[in-house]
Formats: C-alpha cells, sequence, structure tokens
C-alpha cells in the first residue's frame, strides 16, 4: 500500500524505483565463458540423475516462486500479473529435461555399402543462448534445460528489455553450482 506521500487528490501516484540489471563487458562475457568452462566438465561427468536431481529442484522453485517471478515479469514490462502461468509451463519443461538424460542415445547405419555410420551424442560444452524479451522464462526454460540435461554449461544473454525474471534464477536458489562440489 502506497504511504501518503503518494497520494494527489484521489489519485495515487508514486515513483519507486526498481532493480537495474548491469550490462556485460567484454571481460565480464570472457570470465563467464571461462567459469562455464571450467564447470563443464565437472557437470557432465554427473549421472543423468544427478543432473536430473538438479533440474527438479530448479523446476520445483519456479513453481514454488511464482508470485515473485510474475512481480518481476510486471515491472519488466508491465504483463499483467493475474493471467501469469510461465513458471508452470517453465518447471514443466525443467521437469521432461530432466528425465531426457536416459533417452540420450546414439545411432549406427549402415546404409553406405562399406562403412559403419556412428552418432554419438555427447556434450558440446559451453552453450551460448540468447532470448527474447516475450516470454523469457518460456524462452530461457527451452534452451537451457536441454543443454543441462546433455551435460553442456550455458550462457545465457537476455533481453535488456526484459531482464529480471532470468536474472533472479542464480545459482544462489538452484543450488546447481553446490552439486558440482
Amino acid at each position: 500500500m502506497p504511504d501518503d506521500s503518494c497520494r494527489h487528490g484521489g489519485l495515487t501516484l508514486c515513483l519507486n524505483f526498481y532493480p537495474t540489471v548491469a550490462e556485460a563487458s567484454v571481460d565480464d562475457t570472457n570470465a563467464a565463458v571461462a567459469a562455464a568452462k571450467a564447470a563443464q566438465p565437472a557437470w557432465a561427468k554427473l549421472s543423468p540423475k544427478e543432473r536430473g536431481a538438479c533440474l527438479k529442484k530448479f523446476a520445483a522453485l519456479l513453481r514454488q516462486n511464482g508470485p515473485e517471478l510474475a512481480r518481476l515479469e510486471a515491472l519488466s514490462m508491465g504483463r499483467p500479473v493475474s493471467g501469469y502461468a510461465d513458471n508452470l509451463i517453465a518447471a514443466g519443461k525443467f521437469d521432461f529435461y530432466a528425465e531426457a538424460g536416459y533417452n540420450i542415445q546414439g545411432q549406427s547405419s549402415l546404409n553406405t555399402p562399406g562403412f559403419l555410420n556412428v552418432t554419438l551424442r555427447q556434450p558440446f560444452g559451453v552453450v551460448a543462448a540468447i532470448i527474447p524479451w516475450n516470454v523469457p522464462l518460456i524462452a530461457f526454460s527451452g534452451k537451457v534445460a536441454p543443454a543441462l540435461a546433455a551435460g553442456n554449461t550455458v550462457i545465457l544473454k537476455s533481453s535488456e528489455k526484459a531482464p529480471l525474471t532470468v536474472s533472479s534464477t542464480n545459482e544462489k536458489r538452484t543450488g546447481i553450482k553446490k552439486s558440482l562440489n
């Protein structure tokens, strides 16, 4: 509820200061890539079950923090809070990919005479992802969850127009980095 200093006649007017998000420099980006490269081997060595447990924990946190994420989305983009369900959609994607690690299999083919063609499914290493301003949490989950499930680490560039929901999903809340120690 705004205090009396925000009231003017019958209208409620108030200037609030909202979070700011830093813009990454070249050095910041290089440091993030170096950190992701350093973390990737340990993340890839985890079993699908262990990686899946981290993804499921993250999905649970998305469900649990729906009101906060809706508020951040409203602050970023003016989106109505009442119809916000992006956290549930994103959580569903993280749950799906938490189980998908068991289904990552290679393929082989004898279609070329004299050759055996083999496709191996293995982590790339560091994956870069860019997400748009609209439905950032859904776009985030669609890019980050499969990359993490496959054993990659991710460097993410969120939209400068709507960075708050994705920025709020950091290692302190998810515990993913803790599982690597």
